[in-house]
């Protein structure tokens, strides 16, 4: 799972209900935000064996140690990620046994030492289910270098108020966030691009179903602390692993060089709908292969990694270009995927 800082992105901006108050001028500590949350996980849409975890994160200034109290009555010391404070514990089987350690209830902070302290009460809600992933399919190793990840709609899903997507480089050791997109309260949302990748790079992409629970949750109590924003969630997260193409945008046949031979595949897959690769032309990994793909192969000819680029005679560049503008007629405009949106 991913560090919880990036968790709170999906939440920063959620409805005005789910603000507390602010209390007391602060004797110490500046606590900004305080998010609660449970989770389940989903590798490729199944449940992992454990799923379900528990986490808390918080952001703020002048915080030298937090410890947290839990229902139950046990404390916990939370860890200092680079100045974010945070605990996350996973491996449970089932919500019975996540509540029986970290259910509904209130929760005790204590900040530098116990000078100054909040209790903030969580409820949840879980998710009916998750976001089924439906491009790039888990360990697909062709995937190109600025795809459009695609899920099933999560409308009509109960529980549900928003959406959260995660692009994660290098995912078991902790991992970077290269891109991410929170809150998206537009659950029919299905499609997502945003930005390219590095080649022949395993990355991780995460689809996340947030929910709230109803109500206005608030702090219960505060000690010194000036006002911060407490979140509270259940969060249904599905993931994937897949590797981009190596070498370069437009080299179909992967021998490390944009030429002919590149375009000729292009050509023959020309036009394609669904179901094609980058050996049939497709170059921006959207499982079609149209004007899109020829303006990435163009824009990279002629490259050779392997040596220095081998220049075209005019009359040969001329007539491929030529080539790939007929095929496609008047019907396309060679613009960015999203400029057609």
């Amino acid at each position: 799972m991913r560090k919880s800082v990036l968790v709170l992105l999906a939440v920063a901006s959620m409805v005005a209900m789910m603000t507390s108050p602010a209390p007391a001028p602060p004797l110490g500590p500046n606590v900004d935000e305080i998010y609660i949350g449970q989770y389940k996980d989903f590798w490729d849409g199944s449940a992992e064996p454990s799923p379900y975890g528990f986490e808390v994160w918080i952001n703020g200034s002048g915080i030298t140690s937090v410890s947290m109290d839990d229902p139950h009555g046990v404390n916990h010391v939370l860890s200092d990620w680079d100045g974010e404070w945070e605990f996350n514990e996973g491996g449970f089987t089932n919500l019975a046994t996540l509540d029986a350690s970290y259910g509904p209830g209130d929760y005790v902070f204590s900040f530098n030492g116990g000078a100054d302290s909040v209790i903030l009460n969580y409820q949840y809600s879980e998710p009916t289910s998750f976001a089924n992933i439906t491009y790039p399919a888990d360990g697909q190793t062709d995937v190109g270098l600025d795809p459009v990840y695609t899920w099933d709609s999560v409308a009509g899903y109960a529980n549900a108020d928003a959406l959260g997507m995660w692009i994660i480089k290098d995912s078991e050791s902790f991992g970077e966030d290269i891109y991410w997109n929170v809150p998206v309260f537009d659950l029919a949302t299905t499609s997502w691009q945003p930005g390219p990748l590095a080649p022949a790079t395993e990355y991780e992409f995460e689809v996340s179903v947030f929910t709230a629970p109803a109500g206005v949750p608030t702090a219960k109590q505060t000690v010194g602390l000036d006002g911060f924003d407490y979140y509270e969630l259940f969060e249904s997260i599905n993931m994937i692993s897949f590797e981009t193409v190596s070498g370069l945008p437009g080299d179909f046949d992967g021998d490390n060089d944009v030429d002919g031979v590149d375009f000729g595949l292009w050509q023959s897959g020309y036009p394609t709908a669904s179901g094609a690769s980058l050996g049939n032309g497709d170059a921006d990994g959207d499982s079609d292969v149209d004007g899109v793909d020829f303006g990435i192969w163009q824009a990279n000819y002629p490259t050779n990694l392997g040596g220095a680029a081998t220049i075209p005679e005019p009359a040969t560049l001329g007539l491929l270009i030529m080539g790939g503008l007929a095929l496609m007629g008047p019907r396309r405009v060679l613009l960015p995927r999203r400029a057609r949106r």
